[in-house]
């Protein structure tokens, strides 16, 4: 049969650090082990198998750095006559720094107005704690993970960043640029095509959108003889627009 020998039932390490598991198979000779994490086969990673004796092996798996992708549940299997055996479970911890799952985004914002933003990372070793930075001075008060930071408002362009701390240490997130919306510019190589007696087609340009998508523009139709203005809202891209039923000289 498999069976662990002296492996406890959770092992935490710190992230870096070399990890050996081991594991007895007895009443076999020369018995075909198969090292499985989370139910997968462990591939590429140094696995050595010593015999005590005809009937008895043990196996060692070694993690010569581990990370936190090494985290999981380990066991050792053999088949024998159709019946697999296996042994304890070990759960594998690796501690270390935190690590972010939220960082800071870019954003454009209203000038004075109220926005947010998010910063979340997980250990272990739990807690994490979130500190704000607006450019380089602290902003608001320490948080713990995750985090959502509540600005009242800026005047001009700015970055955010966060740091995320635990027992390890600390880790820093992306600095994140807040810019400032502004009023769209005019549009650019503004064409009139495809006329008929009272028909066109307008084309244009956008021009800078002022840090927020273009959602909307206004077409005026101006009749000279009747000085009658007409004024249609529509929605964009396509930056283009058929002005059908013109009336003489618009």
């Amino acid at each position: 049969e498999a069976k662990g020998v002296g492996m406890p039932i959770k092992m935490t390490v710190s992230q870096g650090q070399p990890v050996k598991l081991n594991c007895s198979l007895e009443g076999m000779e020369e018995p075909e082990m198969l090292w499985i994490k989370d139910g997968a086969v462990v591939q590429g990673i140094d696995q050595v198998y010593i015999p005590v004796n005809e009937e008895h092996w043990i196996g060692f798996l070694s993690l010569k750095s581990v990370d936190r992708t090494d985290s999981g549940k380990y066991w050792c299997q053999v088949e024998t006559n159709g019946k697999k055996e296996e042994s304890q479970h070990v759960w594998l911890v690796v501690e270390g720094v935190p690590y972010f799952t939220v960082e800071p985004k870019d954003q454009s914002v209203i000038p004075g107005r109220p926005f947010q933003m998010a910063c979340a990372a997980v250990g272990p070793p739990e807690p994490v704690t979130i500190v704000w930075w607006m450019g380089d001075s602290r902003f608001g008060h320490p948080d713990i993970s995750p985090s959502i930071l509540n600005v009242s408002g800026i005047n001009q362009s700015t970055v955010f960043s966060c740091e995320a701390h635990n027992i390890k240490g600390l880790s820093s997130s992306r600095t994140a640029i807040v810019q400032i919306k502004a009023i769209p510019f005019p549009p650019l190589n503004v064409t009139v095509t495809k006329i008929t007696s009272n028909n066109a087609s307008v084309t244009w340009q956008p021009g800078f959108d002022g840090l927020s998508p273009l959602h909307s523009c206004t077409v005026q139709q101006v009749a000279e003889l009747q000085d009658e203005v007409v004024t249609e809202i529509f929605s964009v891209p396509p930056f283009t627009r058929a002005l059908p039923d013109l009336k003489h000289a618009t």
